[in-house]
């Protein structure tokens, strides 16, 4: 199994690797090139071009490959592990034959007056002056060697002239000649070279001949041309797909046609002939058997990732997939989640970058217990320093325009409004995906009939699409005359699953990605604003800063996480998480009636004085714990429709219970000037939106969700929020035993409170999205809270 490692400084050099090569995550590399070679050795007489390509896109460790790979077969004749690793793998012909490998030879250097031919010559010369330096020389073999030196230079010399049409007709010849003849006298200066060197192959590497776009096809020429001769072997490193693009490039400039790109006719060739042909060319110059392609980061998912520590040791994790996921987790507290059958986008799908990552992980300071107080800086600069990774370094994959817009949304600190501007960037940039019909058959549309989905035949198409629920719904979370503060985080992640859903381009993927990502990390901000400064769950206004501070009513005693999410994280069409019986009724999120919920709020407020007094007393007689009990039913039952009601609804919204009709009156709250989502109610508020997933809203300021109903004044919340038998008090205990590390000693409520929301609370978006799926596909909650609702004719 290949190991992926990591030493401190490996992602800004080449990597060559000595040893290990069974284990390396380029094994497979090493065995397919070296076998190449193994075949080109035995067939080293052949005058064909006998080519290695490494092939891959930037970053994805070509040039550590090769180098590697030139490594081992220099090796080979010591007798050493790389022998022995080379018989290992069936290249015996290699294994006995000594190859004379040269100096990389980078294409940088290649300029209109230094060519391929001219660099490789020269490196020929330095190596045999160095060998010439280091022991004692055969005279005669050196001789022949710089014989051949000099007719190959002047030759070049020759062929460096001034264009071939203002020479006279005998210099012309003499050029035509020197160009026939160049290749037989570079085959003799591979042979005396060889001889001199004492070796039976010449190695020539080349990397990136791509990069070079003015002088790539010229390269390639002169390869083609001048490089296929017997006993030398050519080991090139490029991206195949810019190759093919610099020589059609070349093409289009010899053929200089003016209707590239227009129909072809009788005087050129368009732009698809011309890119045929280039392919043609490339497959000639590189076969498809010659080339060892690199791997993509993501096929390396299950290898085992081996990094250093800072105290000299090695970590070892158990995939690279979620090691890096650890990493991220262990020094920012961000929480990133593989897909089940893939990897997490945050997981670069190239080497380089990659390796980037890691180093930029590695260095972070470590923080095993994010709660312990020498560590808070340390855990804000690691935070810092992703962020910049996040908003800098990953966001550069997508253009310009989209760049500049995600800017805007990484600096935007309106909270209230965050959702729509997100939400502008989705319709604009997926406008055509969302005009589509979303509305999916469930049993419901088989066992009701004439629901709303189902139009009269005689309706035309697009009548349906403009009439299904979950059509009013998009346009009304797209509408851009939305109040901010009335669109919620319910609102953008149903966008979120809709597009989800789409067969979109990998950089559509990544946008979605990283929104969701900046969503997530915005989310853990505002929880932790909210948790770790005192009295910031239930904010209140201090007096002494009254008159230094603006305060928008409208948002008193709201928090800032609840602003952030619109106070809602699902936001769906009715008979989505609980199937409907009938087309009026839907149990999930339904009109409830506020007289009834009222006046029950204002008999338990009447009662609950003679309850607490009751409690108090030790011997209490079975008609008195009776009637505890029955009150703790009740204050149960009013808690359950607190926990989930999520507005109030104007009367003349509240006639109609179709799930159309519905989606409309959800339409109306977003277009409302009212922020909905924060208004408190009154003893003549006639109707609440019932919502059966408020309460992972509500949860995030119970005290706010509570006292919004006119009856729960201070002292009956802190009834309820002591009193033993309510749920309130019941899920408070519940999360002080599971979270005993928050512990603020001077302010209990404090303490049992930040327990409970570090129990509750949902900070990220992929769990946000996991949950909607897992509701979606269960639709779960059904049977009981029908007989709830029934039993309590709401």
């Amino acid at each position: 199994m290949p190991i992926l490692r990591y030493k401190f400084g490996q992602e800004r050099e080449i990597v060559k690797e000595n040893a290990g090569f069974d284990d390396s995550i380029f094994r497979d590399q090493y065995v397919q090139a070296l076998r190449l070679t193994n075949a080109f050795v035995r067939d080293k007489e052949s005058q064909t071009l006998k080519c290695v390509a490494f092939c891959g896109d930037r970053g994805e460790g070509k040039t550590s490959c090769m180098t590697t790979t030139q490594g081992i077969i220099e090796q080979v004749k010591e007798k050493s592990d790389a022998y022995s690793y080379v018989d290992k793998i069936g290249c015996k012909d290699l294994a006995n034959t000594k190859c004379s490998v040269v100096e990389v030879t980078d294409p940088s250097f290649f300029d209109d007056s230094h060519n391929i031919l001219q660099i490789t010559i020269g490196k020929l010369y330095n190596s045999y002056r160095r060998k010439q330096e280091e022991c004692k020389v055969d005279y005669g073999k050196k001789n022949k060697l710089l014989e051949a030196f000099s007719r190959v230079n002047a030759s070049l010399l020759t062929l460096q002239k001034d264009d071939i049409d203002s020479m006279n007709d005998l210099h012309r010849l003499a050029v035509l000649a020197t160009g026939i003849t160049l290749r037989d006298q570079i085959t003799e200066l591979v042979k005396e070279y060889l001889n001199f060197m004492g070796a039976d192959i010449l190695i020539v590497p080349i990397d990136d001949i791509d990069l070079n776009i003015a002088h790539a096809y010229r390269m390639c020429e002169q390869i083609r041309k001048y490089l296929c001769v017997p006993q030398c072997v050519v080991f090139l490193s490029l991206k195949i797909e810019q190759l093919q693009y610099v020589v059609e490039n070349a093409f289009a400039a010899t053929i200089k046609n003016p209707n590239i790109g227009k129909a072809s006719d009788s005087n050129g060739f368009n732009s698809d002939e011309i890119a045929e042909m280039a392919k043609k060319y490339i497959n000639k110059l590189v076969p498809v058997n010659s080339r060892v392609e690199m791997p993509k980061a993501y096929s390396l998912a299950e290898v085992k990732l081996e990094l250093p520590t800072s105290n000299g040791g090695i970590m070892t994790m158990e995939s690279m997939k979620k090691g890096v996921l650890e990493l991220i987790y262990n020094r920012t507290r961000y929480l990133f989640y593989n897909p089940a059958d893939s990897i997490s986008p945050i997981v670069p799908n190239n080497l380089r970058d990659l390796f980037n990552l890691i180093a930029l992980l590695a260095a972070m300071e470590e923080i095993p217990d994010s709660r312990e107080p020498t560590k808070k800086h340390a855990l804000e600069t690691n935070k810092n320093m992703f962020k910049l990774y996040l908003f800098t370094v990953w966001k550069k994959r997508f253009d310009i325009n989209t760049q500049n817009k995600l800017d805007s949304l990484v600096t935007f600190d309106y909270g209230t409004s965050f959702n729509k501007e997100v939400i502008a960037i989705l319709s604009k940039r997926f406008e055509e995906q969302l005009k589509k019909d979303y509305h999916e058959q469930t049993e419901d549309d088989y066992q009701i009939r004439d629901t709303e989905a189902n139009i009269s035949d005689s309706k035309s198409e697009s009548s349906k699409v403009d009439t299904t629920p979950q059509t009013i719904m998009l346009k009304s979370i797209c509408a851009t005359d939305n109040f901010g503060y009335n669109v919620t985080a319910g609102d953008l992640f149903y966008l979120f699953s809709i597009l989800e859903r789409e067969v979109l381009s990998e950089n559509d993927n990544a946008l979605l990605f990283f929104l969701k990502s900046l969503y997530s990390i915005k989310l853990y901000e505002e929880y932790d604003q909210v948790t770790e400064l005192e009295g910031m769950v239930y904010p209140k206004t201090n007096d002494e800063e009254k008159g230094l501070t603006i305060v928008d009513r409208r948002f008193d005693h709201s928090n800032k996480l609840q602003l952030l999410t619109g106070g809602s994280y699902f936001t769906y069409c009715p008979g989505d998480f609980i199937p409907k019986p009938s087309k009026e009724v839907a149990y999930d999120i339904r009109i409830i009636s506020g007289k009834e919920l009222n006046g029950f709020l204002s008999e338990l407020r009447g009662g609950f004085k003679e309850i607490e007094d009751l409690e108090k007393k030790k011997n209490k007689t079975d008609e008195e714990n009776k009637k505890i009990k029955e009150f703790n039913i009740r204050l149960n039952t009013a808690e359950f429709f607190i926990l989930t009601t999520k507005c109030a609804v104007p009367q003349k919204k509240a006639e109609t219970k179709d799930s159309i009709s519905l989606v409309r009156t959800l339409d109306f709250l977003r277009h409302n000037v009212e922020a909905c989502h924060y208004r408190t109610f009154y003893p003549t508020t006639g109707y609440y939106l019932f919502d059966i997933m408020s309460i992972f809203g509500n949860m995030i300021n119970l005290e706010l969700t509570y006292k919004k109903f006119y009856y729960v004044n201070d002292d009956f919340y802190r009834f309820i929020f002591n009193h033993p038998g309510s749920l309130l008090h019941k899920i408070t205990e519940k999360s002080s035993v599971s979270r005993q590390y928050i512990n603020y000693e001077d302010n209990n409520e404090r303490t049992q409170m930040h327990r409970l929301l570090s129990d509750s609370i949902i900070r990220n978006a992929e769990v946000l999205t996991s949950v909607r799926v897992t509701l979606m596909k269960r639709r779960i909650f059904g049977v009981n809270v029908r007989v709830f609702l029934i039993q309590y004719s709401i």
